[in-house]
C-alpha cells in the first residue's frame, strides 16, 4: 500500500460552489503550461447541464454546453504512461485518468485529465519479495481517488452511468 502525497500529481481543483460541481485547471497546471491552456467544467443540476470554458493560448475560448437529457454516460478510464510497466518489467506506474462524457448522438466531450506517480507494480517473472523495499517505502499521487471523485459526482447528479 503506497503513501498518497498530493505533490506527486497534476489535478484539477475541484470545488463546491453552492449546488453546482466547478473543477478548473490547477494553479500548477497553469504554471506549467505559462498559462497558455485554461479549462472550467460546471456541472449545474438545477439547469440540467454541463459547460465547458476552454482557453487556448490566452485569446481561443470556446464554450459548450451539454443538456443533462443528451448526455448517455460518464467516461472514466485508465493509462500507464511508464515505460517500465507497460514493457512487463517492475516500476512506478505513471497514471493518467480520463473522464469524460458520452453523448446519445455517439459524440464524446472531454473533462479532464488526472496524472501522477503511482504505485509500484512487478510486472517481471522474478518473485515479489525481491521487491519488499519498494513495496514498503512506496509514495503515489492523489489522482486515483480524485478522478475517481469527479467521475462518481457528476454521475449522481446527471443520473447518467459510469462507463469505461
Amino acid at each position: 500500500m503506497a503513501v498518497v502525497l498530493p505533490f506527486l500529481s497534476m489535478c484539477p481543483k475541484i470545488a463546491k460552489d453552492k449546488d453546482r460541481l466547478v473543477g478548473r485547471t490547477s494553479f500548477v497546471g497553469l504554471l506549467i503550461s505559462l498559462g497558455c491552456v485554461y479549462r472550467r467544467v460546471v456541472v449545474e443540476p438545477r439547469q440540467k447541464r454541463i459547460v465547458i470554458h476552454r482557453r487556448l493560448f490566452w485569446f481561443f475560448t470556446k464554450r459548450r454546453v451539454i443538456p443533462f437529457q443528451r448526455i448517455a454516460s460518464i467516461v472514466y478510464s485508465y493509462e500507464d504512461w511508464s515505460p517500465d510497466t507497460s514493457l512487463g518489467w517492475m516500476g512506478n506506474t505513471m497514471d493518467q485518468f480520463t473522464v469524460g462524457l458520452k453523448l446519445a448522438d455517439g459524440d464524446e466531450g472531454h473533462l479532464f485529465h488526472f496524472a501522477g506517480e503511482g504505485s509500484f507494480v512487478n510486472n517481471s517473472p522474478l518473485p515479489g519479495w525481491l521487491f519488499w523495499p519498494n513495496y514498503a517505502f512506496d509514495v503515489a499521487g492523489s489522482q486515483v481517488g480524485e478522478s475517481r471523485a469527479f467521475a462518481v459526482l457528476p454521475t449522481k447528479m446527471t443520473g447518467a452511468s459510469l462507463s469505461s
